[in-house]
């Protein structure tokens, strides 16, 4: 059997250790800083090829006796990525094969520059996006004689949401909120590009009877009011002061502005009908309207 540590015993961590497992090829050791979260992972699948143990991966010296202990063909990490230079330190020294699921760039050129050299594999950015993202991506433009561009959407939609931001948090939230305020690479015009987060907006088609229920009269204060119109399938927000500014779909209850670095979103009762409209500017800058008719 092949020999694999995986690091972390998350919701991912006790993923990869159970399919390994269970796939019959693999022994498996799974360690985490809580010895009793990786040993409930064991006991929840019930294979007599995995072990779960405590294991500070942080701390370079109890690892590296870990490794020494028990040799390991592979290491898996699923630790959030700023353990991950580390991890794959270690990895390097031992001589096994190393993955992560980071979506860090500058931990990902660590583990680039770690790795030059080696004997053994280093493949990080291996999770979803970055990971099967792309390897999904790769096959699809097999299929294309000519390709002009290619955009694919990854989110984590869940079909009941349970939380304020309506969405499915299945891995590291601190890589999640990492990857949203760090630049990323991107291939543009076959250009491999580092660009900003959360940019290029895309309008979006939504349908007219929801614009319907915006539509109407705003105020922040006595002397600070202002006015949502429809044209078409956007949004018009006049300003008694300023005049107006067309803002385009974003989502359902977001709108964007092409010409100003401003966005709105609205906040809707149980009906559907908007009763409060928040306005998002550059710099952090936010204005709480209330619907007054």
């Amino acid at each position: 059997m092949h020999r694999v540590l995986i690091l972390g015993a998350g919701k991912i961590g006790a993923l990869i250790s159970g399919l390994l497992a269970e796939s019959g090829g693999y022994r498996v050791q799974l360690g985490d800083v809580d010895g009793a979260a990786a040993e409930a992972v064991v006991r929840a699948h019930g294979a007599a090829n995995l072990a779960g143990f405590s294991l500070d991966a942080t701390d370079g010296a109890a690892l590296a006796r870990q490794l020494a202990a028990q040799p390991v063909d592979a290491i898996i990490s699923s630790l959030p990525y700023y353990c991950n230079t580390g991890v794959a330190e270690a990895a390097r020294k031992a001589g096994a094969h190393y993955f992560d699921l980071t979506e860090d760039v500058a931990v990902t050129h660590a583990v680039r520059a770690i790795a030059r050299g080696a004997a053994h594999a280093f493949v990080p950015q291996c999770g979803l996006a970055p990971g099967f993202i792309s390897i999904a991506a790769a096959e699809l433009i097999t299929h294309f004689d000519e390709l002009r561009a290619v955009k694919l959407r990854v989110g984590a939609l869940p079909q009941h949401p349970n939380n304020v931001l309506k969405y499915s948090l299945t891995w590291s939230t601190e890589g999640l909120i990492n990857e949203y305020g760090n630049p990323c690479q991107a291939v543009t015009d076959g250009r491999l590009l580092e660009v900003a987060p959360l940019e290029g907006l895309e309008e979006i088609e939504i349908d007219g009877t929801v614009i319907d229920e915006y539509v109407g009269r705003y105020r922040f204060s006595k002397d600070d009011a202002v006015t949502i119109t429809r044209e078409e399938n956007h949004l018009v927000v006049v300003d008694d002061e300023a005049g107006r500014d067309p803002y385009y779909p974003k989502s359902s209850l977001t709108f964007f502005s092409r010409s100003v670095d401003s966005q709105v979103a609205f906040k809707v009762d149980s009906q559907g009908r908007a009763v409060e409209l928040m306005f998002h500017f550059g710099g952090g800058q936010t204005k709480l309207y209330t619907r007054i008719r």
